[in-house]
């Protein structure tokens, strides 16, 4: 029998079908000691050269960590601190709590300038961070020159300590996703995971 090609059992479609690329990694938190985040070098400008116009990760948004915490006695008790950021701190600083911290970053990024300034990359990092969206908090930190990774805008030393360790953190969703997306000038990444079907046993 022939090749399967599926795109002979469609109908026409306008325009060019959505190209998708997916990587399949080991954690890196589960390599040994050995391995050095210079490694990926090759591999993330491989990413950036085939310039994809959205990144998603696996990991839990905010809305959902922030569902999983106003629910915790229906799952399992270690669920939000196992894959959920924890926004308290951030959402402080910020003056809103989880949803409205997520309002408040879609309503910047509708309104976000051609030329965004270091104090608008620093406020849009605390909201991502009160948001619950650690990786995307990520990319507005290395979008900035190192010089103006600081304290400012709402973001305590406390959390600008909290990025620049993200920076390093053994983690693909730090040391991968947010590297190609702000080389690619990239303003976010998008968290694809789901652990609400959890309570059922």
């Amino acid at each position: 029998a022939g090749q399967f090609d599926p795109r002979q059992h469609r109908a026409p479609i306008a325009g060019q079908p959505t190209a998708v690329m997916v990587l399949g990694s080991p954690h890196l938190s589960g390599l040994p000691a050995s391995f050095q985040p210079d490694s990926l070098t090759t591999l993330i400008d491989r990413l950036v050269a085939w310039k994809p116009d959205r990144i998603a990760i696996e990991g839990l948004s905010g809305p959902q960590c922030d569902h999983i915490r106003r629910y915790k006695d229906i799952y399992p008790a270690d669920l939000a601190d196992q894959y959920c950021f924890d926004p308290a701190a951030a959402q402080a600083a910020a003056g809103l709590d989880g949803p409205a911290a997520t309002a408040a970053v879609a309503k910047r990024l509708a309104a976000w300038p051609q030329s965004p300034t270091a104090a608008d990359r620093r406020r849009l990092a605390l909201l991502f961070l009160a948001a619950g969206e650690r990786p995307s908090a990520l990319v507005q930190w290395l979008r900035l020159p190192t010089s103006e990774r600081r304290a400012a805008d709402g973001l305590t030393p406390a959390l600008a300590q909290v990025l620049d360790e993200t920076v390093t953190r053994r983690n693909e969703n730090y040391l991968l996703a947010p590297v190609v997306a702000a080389r690619l000038g990239h303003e976010r990444v998008w968290m694809m995971d789901d652990h609400t079907a959890d309570i059922i046993a």
